[in-house]
C-alpha cells in the first residue's frame, strides 16, 4: 500500500460518562496513528461536547495500521481519567473515501456513548 493522506474530524461525542460530581464531565480525544498523537480541546462540564476545531492531517503506509480514540476526563486536580476508546483502521479510505459516521467507543463507566468522526481522503498530485 503506498502513503495513504488523509484528514481525521472529531465532531462530536454523545452519552460520555460523567466523572466529576457535578454529574457532567471535562471530555477531550487523543488521537494516535503509530507514533503521531493529537489531542482535542476540553470540553468543560459537558457530556454531549461539540468540538469546533479538531481536524488532524495523518498518514498511513501500513495496511495494519490502526487509529486509535481515546476519551479523557480532564482534571485540574491530578491524573485525567480514562473514559472511553475505540480504534479502526484507515485502510477504509481505500474503498469509500469519505467516511462521515458516529463511532461506538467501549465505555469503562457508562455503556452507549457514541463518537462522530469524519475521515477524508485527500487528492494524490
Amino acid at each position: 500500500m503506498s502513503e495513504l493522506k488523509f484528514t481525521l474530524t472529531v465532531v462530536e461525542a454523545t452519552n460520555c460518562p460523567s466523572a466529576d460530581a457535578n454529574g457532567k464531565s471535562d471530555p477531550y480525544i487523543v488521537v494516535k496513528l503509530g507514533s503521531l498523537s493529537f489531542k482535542t480541546d476540553v470540553i468543560k462540564a459537558n457530556i454531549n461536547p461539540t468540538w469546533k476545531s479538531s481536524t488532524f492531517n495523518m498518514s498511513s503506509n501500513a495496511p495494519t495500521d490502526s487509529i486509535e480514540l481515546v476519551m479523557f476526563d480532564w482534571d485540574k486536580n491530578g491524573k485525567d481519567t480514562e473514559l472511553a476508546k475505540t480504534q479502526f483502521s484507515p485502510s477504509r479510505l481505500i474503498q469509500q473515501p469519505n467516511i462521515d459516521e458516529w463511532i461506538d467507543m467501549a465505555v469503562t463507566k457508562k455503556p452507549g456513548s457514541k463518537l462522530s468522526s469524519m475521515l477524508s481522503k485527500h487528492n494524490s498530485k
